[in-house]
C-alpha cells in the first residue's frame, strides 16, 4: 500500500522507516538533567512555592532529616504555616545560584530579594522588603531526589 503526501507516492514501510529514525534521533538529543541543573530547579520550585504561600510545594523539597537553627523539619512546618498564613502575597527575587556537587551531598549559595507583594504595578514600593543570603545544604535521598537538609540565612540589613 502506498501513501500520497503532497505528490509523491509513499510506501507504509519507507514512513514508518522515516518515523523510526526521528524517533531515535531525538532520543539520542535528550540528556536527563545533571544534579546541578537539578538543585536550581528545586530551588526555582521552593521559590514559587513561597510566592504562592503553598507549604507543600516547599516541604516537598525538604528533607525529613532537616536541621538547622530553625529547629527540625516539624519546627519549619510550622513556622511556614504561620508565615503564610500571617501574610500576603510575597515577591522574591533570587540571584545567580552557585552550586557545589560532592556525591550525594551539595551546597547551594544564593542572595535573594524578598519583599511582601505581589510585584503588580501598584507595589511598586514593596512592603517589609530585606535581602538574604542563603546558604543550603542538600543530601541526595530515595534515587535521585535532591532534598534540604540544612539552610543558613543572614539578613542584607544587619
Amino acid at each position: 500500500m502506498t501513501l500520497e503526501l503532497g505528490r509523491a507516492p509513499v510506501s507504509r514501510r519507507a514512513a514508518l522507516r522515516v518515523g523510526l529514525l526521528s524517533v531515535v534521533l531525538l532520543a539520542s538529543c535528550w540528556k536527563p538533567p545533571t544534579d546541578d541543573e537539578r538543585i536550581h530547579q528545586v530551588i526555582e520550585d521552593i521559590v514559587a512555592g513561597a510566592v504562592d504561600g503553598d507549604v507543600g510545594d516547599v516541604l516537598i523539597h525538604v528533607s525529613q532529616k532537616y536541621r538547622s537553627d530553625v529547629g527540625d523539619y516539624e519546627t519549619l512546618h510550622a513556622l511556614l504555616v504561620q508565615a503564610f498564613l500571617r501574610r500576603g502575597p510575597i515577591l522574591v527575587v533570587p540571584g545567580p545560584i552557585t552550586v557545589v556537587v560532592k556525591g550525594d551531598t551539595a551546597h547551594a549559595s544564593f542572595d535573594a530579594a524578598i519583599a511582601e507583594g505581589t510585584g503588580q504595578w501598584r507595589d511598586i514600593v514593596p512592603v517589609n522588603a530585606d535581602g538574604w543570603h542563603l546558604e543550603v545544604e542538600f543530601a541526595r535521598e530515595d534515587g535521585d531526589t535532591w532534598r534540604v537538609t540544612r539552610h543558613e540565612r543572614t539578613s542584607w540589613s544587619k
